[in-house]
């Protein structure tokens, strides 16, 4: 789905939750009449309702961590961690079931 129909799908639910908290309907009797599912309402209705992630992420909601450096020396690769450090793994879950697994150790 291309940012353009995402956009106007979810143009289409913000409106229609408009018009269901204006029509003093329950749930199951709109979704009737709209045509929809009562389960798809309620995916919407909480979706929208969650605050907007800005992509990108700005400098000030991002933080620095340092997970230490790599140093070089001829061929050879040596960790500037020093010996007896504990092992770190950081594992993110990204949406549509993207993993990154950063690993130091």
């Amino acid at each position: 789905m291309t940012a353009s129909t995402r956009a106007e799908v979810e143009s289409a639910w913000r409106q229609r939750l408009s018009r269901f908290a204006q029509s003093g309907q329950t749930v199951k009797a709109f979704c009737h009449e709209e045509s929809v599912s009562t389960c798809s309402f309620y995916h919407w209705r909480q979706r929208l309702q969650r605050p907007a992630v800005p992509h990108g992420g700005g400098a000030e909601s991002a933080a620095f961590v340092d997970l230490g450096a790599i140093a070089t020396s001829g061929t050879r690769i040596e960790s500037a961690v020093p010996t007896g450090a504990a092992n770190l793994t950081i594992r993110l879950d990204l949406p549509g079931g993207i993993v990154l697994t950063i690993a130091r150790g």
